[in-house]
């Protein structure tokens, strides 16, 4: 199981994430305001890094020819994560891999691991059978 951020982005997404900053309450607090201010700004970059993805994908769309519907898949798959939350393993793993890459672009010497993914999908029950790439994220 991931925990952390990344476990709020896999259930709710960044929007999700957003909104919790936006319903934070700073109060007087002038370092926590500018800590949440740069969480929003961070957040917000993330998303705009992910539409440029998707925009990718659109133009290779076009120029593309014969079966495009995995293409198509995922565009699809990118306009939903990771700025909403995901509904099958399949958005998990390209929220987890963007959430990914975000991080190594911040920080790419600072010994960041996804872990053992295997061991935690086999252990959560994801990822152990055919065909389990559309299953469901609890």
């Amino acid at each position: 199981m991931l925990l952390g951020i990344g476990d709020w982005i896999l259930k709710s997404g960044v929007e999700g994430l957003l909104g919790r900053i936006a319903k934070s309450p700073a109060g007087s607090d002038p370092e926590k305001k500018n800590f949440l201010e740069g969480m929003k700004v961070c957040l917000e970059a993330f998303l705009e890094w992910n539409d440029r993805h998707v925009a990718a994908l659109e133009e290779k769309l076009t120029r593309a020819s014969g079966d495009t519907s995995e293409l198509r898949k995922m565009i699809r798959i990118c306009r939903k994560v990771p700025r909403h939350g995901a509904a099958s393993f399949r958005e998990a793993l390209q929220a987890f891999h963007f959430s990914y890459l975000a991080t190594l672009y911040e920080n790419p010497y600072g010994g960041n691991s996804p872990g053992r993914s295997t061991i935690t999908c086999a252990v959560s029950g994801e990822g152990s059978g055919e065909g389990d790439r559309d299953s469901t994220v609890g």
